[in-house]
């Protein structure tokens, strides 16, 4: 029975409010919306893109997240390497399902073969991808912190040629040492809330002591300014991840390719030398 909820559950045609809880409700934040001739093709959160089919005709003209217009792109030679190294992460790390690669002013659908044309540039990066009706009927696994360890991983396995291993180290290294951090602030931040909740259920035993009453509120109130320091630097540590992922990914996805080319060139090189040999 239940199974057949979800089933009927992706097959209806979503409105936005209603994606909208659902992306909300999972943890993620709706970035902006891509749209071709009004209708939606991707909902960008972050480390996840969402596809959505030409079956499902989803309009953007009431939209409250930010509209960004693409356009499809014929494909060329060029375009195949992209596609083949979404291919070779996949390979790596079958768990992701579906890649996007973003690359100067194109977005590349890797399941789809697709490309797509945006206006706004961008780095060198890569993204999990899920076609709308499978995020839709899959909520454990496409939630944004499960998600996002799955983003890191692609990311951290893309293998480099091992004269950049120590470069690619230095920014595992410092991801490394981005992610020790956040982890302190959200304990420290525990440690806070816990003590807020001693404090007033002390206060709650001594209802008729206005002293202690006093010293309890001016410490809850001295709790509760070393929270909106921890919630400002956990913001601040969460950029900081964004950023350095994002420029480890944009390294070593390049490196990849490079390391990738080469070889190829070179098993070329050396099959035309052995048929040149042969043929004296």
């Amino acid at each position: 029975m239940a199974k057949k909820k979800r089933q009927s559950e992706g097959a209806k045609k979503p409105s936005l409010k209603m994606l909208e809880k659902k992306f909300r409700k999972r943890g993620f934040k709706c970035r902006r919306i891509y749209a071709y001739d009004s209708v939606v093709v991707f909902f960008d959160l972050g480390n996840l893109i969402v596809y959505v089919p030409s079956d499902i005709e989803i309009s953007c003209s009431r939209s409250t997240f930010p509209v960004m217009q693409i356009d499809p792109s014929e494909l060329t030679e060029k375009d195949e390497g992209f596609f083949e190294q979404g291919d070779r992460m996949l390979a790596r790390n079958p768990i992701a399902g579906d890649v996007c690669l973003l690359h100067k002013h194109y977005i590349y659908a890797v399941g789809r073969r697709r490309k797509w044309k945006k206006i706004k540039a961008h780095k060198l990066g890569v993204r999990i991808a899920v076609d709308l009706p499978l995020f839709l009927i899959e909520p454990v696994f496409y939630k944004k912190n499960r998600i996002s360890e799955v983003h890191l991983q692609c990311v951290l396995g893309i293998p480099v040629p091992q004269t950049l291993k120590i470069r690619k180290q230095q920014y595992e290294n410092y991801i490394d040492g981005v992610l020790t951090e956040m982890h302190k602030i959200s304990q420290t931040l525990q440690l806070e809330i816990d003590e807020i909740e001693e404090l007033r259920l002390e206060a709650r035993e001594h209802l008729k002591l206005v002293s202690v009453d006093i010293e309890i509120a001016h410490a809850v109130a001295m709790c509760e300014k070393r929270i909106r320091k921890c919630t400002i630097d956990q913001q601040q540590a969460k950029n900081l991840l964004k950023e350095s992922v994002a420029n480890m990914a944009a390294f070593a996805l390049e490196a990849e390719s490079a390391a990738h080319t080469l070889a190829s060139c070179s098993t070329d090189v050396a099959r035309a030398s052995a048929t040149l040999t042969e043929l004296q």
